[in-house]
Parts: structure tokens; sequence; C-alpha cells
């Protein structure tokens, strides 16, 4: 018999919670210039078109550029930690649920699941992977 491991971990979630809150909270103020701060200097990220921007900065300029976008400049974001592990010592996966509110009045609702590799260097925690998944309904 084989028992299936609880889907967070709640150490896991309380290393990872900061940083999803960081993420969440510099979108919806939009105030995205330290928005690197959660990243590390050589993270990934592929955002929901499928593109992979490659280091911490490059990550910052291309939200603070999208959020010039009049469709984004208003937009808010709500992320849920669904799933959080440990895979090692000193790397935790986190999948979250995000609600995004996009468009003149925040009239266009999107969905999707971002997930991240969350690393600590020395006694710092920070995003080194994220991808952002569309979340398609089912059928």
């Amino acid at each position: 018999m084989t028992s299936e491991k609880p889907l967070i971990d709640p150490a896991a979630a309380t290393i990872a919670e900061p940083l999803v809150s960081a993420f969440q909270a510099a979108w919806n103020t939009h105030q995205l210039i330290n928005f690197d701060a959660v990243f590390w200097p050589d993270s990934a990220f592929i955002h929901r078109g499928g593109e992979l921007i490659e280091g911490g900065t490059a990550i910052r300029d291309y939200h603070v550029k999208l959020h010039t976008d009049p469709f984004f400049a208003s937009s808010r974001i709500s992320l849920t930690i669904e799933r959080a592990r440990r895979l090692a010592p000193d790397v935790v996966l986190v999948t979250t649920r995000s609600h995004a509110w996009l468009g003149p009045n925040q009239a266009v609702k999107v969905d999707s699941r971002p997930s991240f590799v969350i690393t600590r260097k020395n006694t710092e925690w920070r995003i080194a992977f994220g991808q952002n998944t569309e979340d398609k309904p089912a059928n």
C-alpha cells in the first residue's frame, strides 16, 4: 500500500508564500521596478505565450514593458498556492492557480497555472524558474 503525499507541504508553502505574494503585489500595484528581487539573476521564465525569458533583469524588463500596454496597465491577478513540496533541502516546487482580470475595466478574465522552482542560496530563497501555463476549461 502506498500513501499519497499531501499536495501542500506546510514547510514548503511557508518558503513559497512570501515570493508568490511579492509577485502578486508587484503585478497588482504595477510597481515592477523591483520585480527582479523575487528572481535570481540567472533565473528563467516562460510566459503564457511560450517565450523563454532569461535573467532576472530581463524578466523584470519584460513585465515592466507589458504593464505599459493598456490591456495590462490596470490588470490584477490573484495567486493561490495549489501544490508545494520540497524537492531537496534547497529546492521547492510550487504550483499556483492564477485568476487575472485584464483589459479595459478588467473585463477579460484569464486563468492560468504558474509554477515556480524556488531555490536557496546561502540563506535567501528566490525563484530560479517559472512557467505560466494557460488553464483551459475542460470540454
